[in-house]
């Protein structure tokens, strides 16, 4: 599945993806840090081209951890640099 950029499940197992997403597919992409929960969580609010926009989760954890796993969901978004 190569080139596809997994969305993890927070309810399965650490790795476990629960939707693949095709990067080229993606409209926008925005971080939504959700402080109601302990520990905070990352989501993920996607917009995909033909699809409505939809809310992920991505990570929970502190700030930092938060902000490590935002740069790496970007990263993968980006094009690969020549």
């Amino acid at each position: 599945m190569s080139g596809l950029i997994p969305l993890p499940d927070e309810h399965a197992s650490v790795g476990a993806a629960r939707m693949w997403i095709n990067p080229a597919h993606v409209v926008t992409a925005t971080a939504i840090v959700d402080r109601h929960h302990e520990p905070p969580r990352l989501l993920v609010e996607l917009k995909l081209t033909g699809l409505n926009i939809s809310r992920h989760w991505l990570a929970s954890g502190t700030d930092e951890e938060l902000q490590a796993a935002w740069d790496a969901f970007a990263a993968q978004l980006a094009p690969p640099s020549e």
